[in-house]
């Protein structure tokens, strides 16, 4: 899974990912920021597109919750309207993952009440057939992880 739409992962920012996916037929999943880069710079039959929300994508938007995430104190109704902007562009209710993986109980109600399948949070530890289907975890994979760290992940 990749997240956001910039780094090279479509046509606009240097479309390094798309090419390697297709090189090696291996499939990604990549949760856009629908409202900041425009889906048609992703196609491909190897990488599906899912909500990384439309314009929630914020940090520092407002005190008291986790990272200060946008999506965290936006009324249901704004969240709703945002959810749906996005939805419409991917459309997809397969799966979302979390601005900066903030997450509460009010914004897994929202993706329930709009029909999303399942959603991906932080954590850094490995999912299991408990996980909550509206926080599953990932790992964090940045340009310094050693290959030893990488297969510790998967093994």
């Amino acid at each position: 899974t990749i997240d956001d739409g910039a780094q090279g992962t479509g046509k606009q920012n240097g479309n390094l990912l798309i090419p390697m996916l297709e090189k090696y037929q291996t499939h990604a999943t990549l949760f856009l920021i629908t409202g900041w880069w425009g889906i048609s710079n992703y196609k491909s039959s190897y990488l599906d597109i899912e909500s990384h929300t439309h314009n929630m994508h914020t940090e520092g938007y407002c005190s008291g919750v986790s990272r200060g995430a946008k999506m965290l104190c936006l009324s249901h109704d704004e969240v709703v309207d945002d959810l749906k902007k996005s939805i419409d562009i991917t459309n997809s209710l397969n799966a979302l993952c979390y601005p900066f993986y903030a997450y509460n109980e009010a914004t897994i109600n929202i993706l329930k009440e709009l029909g999303f399948k399942l959603a991906f949070a932080g954590g850094n530890y490995k999912a299991n057939r408990s996980s909550n289907k509206y926080a599953i975890p990932r790992f964090h994979i940045y340009d310094n992880i050693t290959m030893d760290e990488f297969i510790s992940y998967i093994a």
